[in-house]
């Protein structure tokens, strides 16, 4: 565990996986960027779950992230749906009922929030 260090990461050029112990990598791409990733394997099948950019998480962050993963893990759940909670956007329609419930107050006709199918 804790194999890597912050120097190494931000000066790292070498292209693939740079493992830092428990499942975190450091993903160095062909172009140069680099990402966290948290790789673990559940009933003999390999899942991968992507932390995020080096730009915007740290050695630190990353390590913190994959902890809690590790903890989803071990208690047998699937720790992308942690962020996929965390991270869920809302849908169009979500969008347009929130715009139009907006924008009914300000309209000077009632008859204009039924045609546009407001409440």
């Amino acid at each position: 565990m804790h194999r890597l260090t912050a120097k190494f990461c931000e000066t790292v050029k070498r292209e693939g996986r740079h493992g830092d112990g428990g499942g975190l990598y450091l993903v160095v791409s062909g172009t140069g960027a680099r990402s966290w990733m948290y790789i673990w394997q559940r009933d003999g099948k390999r899942h991968e779950m992507g932390l995020g950019s080096l730009r915007t998480t740290s050695l630190a962050q990353a390590r913190e992230k994959a902890r809690l993963a590790r903890s989803d893990v071990a208690e047998g759940r699937d720790p992308r749906e942690r962020y996929k909670a965390r991270h869920k956007a809302p849908t169009f329609g979500e969008c347009a009922d929130a715009l139009l419930a907006a924008l009914t107050p300000t309209w000077s006709n009632e008859k204009h929030a039924q045609q546009w199918g407001g409440p």
